[in-house]
């Protein structure tokens, strides 16, 4: 699993996309599978924007609080 600073939704997400990734693999080798690989892919582009979602609210929240805390520090002095 790819090394990323997040939250546990976050870990979701990539463990969500890699299962569908190896299913995806896996059926590639069955005839008559396309539809539901079809499925699975739009799954996995739906998990994938949700999984971007989150991280630009993550890092607008850390950024905000990085604001805040200089803010206060600025106060303080």
């Amino acid at each position: 699993m790819a090394e990323e600073a997040g939250t546990k939704e976050c870990d979701v997400f990539i463990d969500s996309k890699n299962k569908i990734e190896k299913i995806l693999y896996r059926l590639s080798s069955i005839d008559n599978t396309e539809h539901i690989c079809s499925q699975l892919k739009s799954s996995y582009k739906l998990i994938d924007g949700m999984h971007e979602l989150k991280k630009i609210r993550v890092k607008k929240s850390r950024i905000n609080r990085i604001k805040n805390d200089k803010s206060l520090s600025i106060m303080k002095t």
